[in-house]
């Protein structure tokens, strides 16, 4: 994600993340098949949104068990399954 300008925000269960730093994001210590909600604000938000969708895809395309992704208008998302 640091090809991209805009803040990136994951939150599970009220505790947020910086989608940038690998220990906060264990922290939050999300199971597998949890909900999370993807936040991203700033001047590239909706092309940093879609390389993570992208990535969520990929990821899951992989164990072949596809996986929901619900767009809010804003240009977060609420992942999961």
């Amino acid at each position: 994600m640091n090809r991209f300008r805009s803040d990136v925000r994951i939150v599970h269960n009220g505790r947020e993340a910086d989608g940038r730093n690998v220990l906060e994001l264990m922290a939050l210590a999300a199971p597998e098949g949890s909900t999370v909600v993807i936040r991203v604000e700033g001047p590239d938000a909706a092309e940093a949104m879609l390389a993570i969708d992208r990535l969520i895809y990929s990821l899951h395309h992989l164990e072949n068990e596809p996986q929901r992704v619900e767009f809010t208008a804003d240009t977060g998302a609420v992942a999961g399954g």
